[in-house]
């Protein structure tokens, strides 16, 4: 069997959520769902348990830190890997916040190249985000 990435992208830019999940599909052949909010993030992950979700942080309403916390209160969620992704500056107190809360920061913009490569980069043939399809 030839290992599976199961992906979930969050972010309330449609273009960016098509965008992605279309590219990290095909480049890291990996299973992609797509959600337009914090509420549908959720609701997507628990039904799914994706191995990794990038998440924006600045969306209206369910924001990426309420996001981070709901799953990462759920047990059932705790070895799902969360990667902030997103355009707040580096100094931002929200972005300071939710670095404590996901695995990973990475600020856009950032090439599909440097995502893909961080992605691979995490994923060994025992390492977490690996799972068997």
């Amino acid at each position: 069997m030839r290992p599976v990435l199961r992906l979930l992208v969050v972010d309330d830019d449609a273009l960016v959520t098509r965008t992605l999940a279309a590219a990290l599909a095909e480049t890291c052949e990996a299973q992609v769902w797509a959600a337009g909010s914090g509420e549908e993030g959720t609701r997507l992950a628990a039904l799914h348990h994706p191995d990794l979700i990038l998440l924006d942080l600045d969306m209206p309403g369910v924001d990426g830190r309420d996001v981070c916390r709901d799953l990462r209160q759920q047990e059932a969620m705790g070895k799902i890997s969360i990667w902030i992704l997103t355009g707040l500056p580096r100094e931002s107190a929200l972005l300071q916040e939710a670095a404590t809360l996901a695995d990973r920061v990475l600020l856009k913009p950032i090439s599909l190249q440097e995502l893909t490569l961080a992605i691979q980069e995490t994923i060994t043939p025992s390492g977490p985000l690996l799972q068997w399809a």
